[in-house]
């Protein structure tokens, strides 16, 4: 008697009073729909945490019945994949009494594996401790996502741009002047030389001696005689007059000897 009546209390607690994991942990009205590219907000309670604790929350969508997970996570602006490290996740702190309630933003990851194209999917949330570890579960719910190609960039075409040809140079023409002096023209020039000056040469020796001989009769002034004859003979009489004006005006007792004009 006493063991039918132990079974019929527990099993009028267990019917009053259900027993669940995810009682604290519910994700209440998520979508039924969702398109593979767009993000969603879902709903956060948490209830009996330990009081101003850290957690870490992650969105998961799979197949119903696998184990596969993927998703991604919006945090401080950037998207974590479901797959990257649990303290890189959506970071929370329970208050006071240790409860949280928030939105997550979610999207499924159409570039994993494990999402198949449109269909029907599971949706849940992982809940981690402040160190990454204790994996806990929210409620699971079903929901349907469409896929939805993502565009290919395009990579946009940079004009091509015409080498420019590289300047030339312009020519510049150089004038060298040569100072010819006996010291300066060396057996060299000589040798060099087949003519110099017009004066056909037949040996280094003789064409020196040509060049200096020449060199020098060009160099010497030429004297015109009749021009210096001519130029006395006018000194000689436009000084006669002058010396009669002299003779008249010296001295009296100055006595000139043989002045005869």
């Amino acid at each position: 008697m006493k063991k039918y009546l132990i079974c019929f209390l527990i099993g009028f607690i267990v019917t009053v009073h259900p027993v669940s994991a995810a009682d604290n942990f519910l994700i209440p009205d998520p979508p039924s729909t969702i398109n593979s590219n767009a993000s969603f907000l879902t709903l956060v309670q948490l209830t009996d945490l330990t009081p101003n604790v850290s957690y870490y929350l992650a969105g998961t969508f799979y197949k119903k019945g696998s184990t596969n997970y993927f998703g991604k996570t919006l945090v401080d602006g950037n998207w974590i994949k479901n797959n990257s490290s649990a303290t890189s996740q959506f970071k929370i702190t329970s208050d006071n009494s240790g409860n949280w309630v928030g939105s997550l933003e979610v999207m499924p990851d159409s570039s994993n594996s494990d999402f198949t194209g449109s269909g029907q999917y599971d949706f849940k949330v992982a809940r981690y401790n402040s160190t990454g570890d204790n994996l806990t579960w929210s409620n699971n719910v079903s929901l349907t996502i469409n896929y939805i190609a993502e565009p290919t960039p395009t990579p946009t075409q940079l004009p091509e741009s015409t080498p420019k040809a590289a300047a030339q140079p312009s020519a510049i023409k150089t004038t060298t002047t040569t100072s010819l002096t006996p010291g300066s023209i060396s057996n060299s020039f000589f040798r060099d030389s087949a003519t110099v000056a017009g004066i056909a040469t037949t040996s280094s020796q003789t064409k020196k001696d040509q060049v200096l001989e020449q060199f020098f009769t060009d160099s010497k002034p030429s004297i015109n005689w009749w021009l210096i004859g001519g130029g006395f003979l006018a000194l000689c009489i436009s000084g006669i007059p002058l010396v009669k004006i002299f003779k008249n005006k010296l001295p009296q007792r100055i006595q000139i000897r043989n002045w005869k004009i």
